[in-house]
């Protein structure tokens, strides 16, 4: 009984202080968030890992195809950089962390006027093995997951933006 009345409070002040879900949808089926979203560009993103982050925005952001007029468009930028983390018995590295960061800037398609600027950071380690094959494919994994993280939060901070840009109209 207490639980449900935690919960019952918690409900209460969420809904007084106008929280909202991301993609809440509307009574005619409409959802305002979704519907900005689809309608966003995302420019080419150089590498691997870029198409790594490309693809999987392209997947959640526009699952429909990419818009023929866009109302929106970001750019990402990213930055990989690898550091020794953890030293052998020999002292040679064992274990490495891969980090990724992205820069992004949603603009408005018509007026080019920026309309946020974030940046996301990414650590994913991977380890040095005898093999130097197990090892190449351990760091690719890394790097591939690293970019689908990446890409994750790019995908809630610009929905985030919709979601209190939108609520405000």
């Amino acid at each position: 009984m207490v639980a449900f009345a935690c919960l019952a409070l918690i409900g209460l002040i969420l809904a007084g202080c106008g929280f909202q879900r991301t993609y809440a949808t509307h009574a005619d089926g409409t959802s305002p968030v979704r519907d900005a979203m689809g309608r966003v560009r995302i420019a080419p993103i150089p590498d691997r890992v870029g198409q790594i982050v490309r693809n999987n925005l392209l997947d959640v952001m526009t699952p429909y195809g990419e818009p023929d007029h866009p109302t929106y468009w970001l750019e990402i930028h990213l930055n990989e950089q690898t550091h020794g983390l953890s030293l052998a018995h020999d002292e040679t590295i064992s274990r490495y962390n891969y980090t990724l960061k992205a820069t992004f800037r949603l603009s408005d398609a018509n007026t080019g006027q920026t309309l946020m600027t974030e940046s996301a950071r990414v650590i994913a380690p991977y380890n040095v093995t005898r093999s130097e094959f197990a090892t190449e494919v351990s760091a690719d994994s890394a790097a591939e997951h690293a970019g689908e993280l990446i890409a994750s939060q790019i995908e809630g901070r610009v929905a985030s933006y919709f979601g209190r840009t939108l609520a405000s109209r």
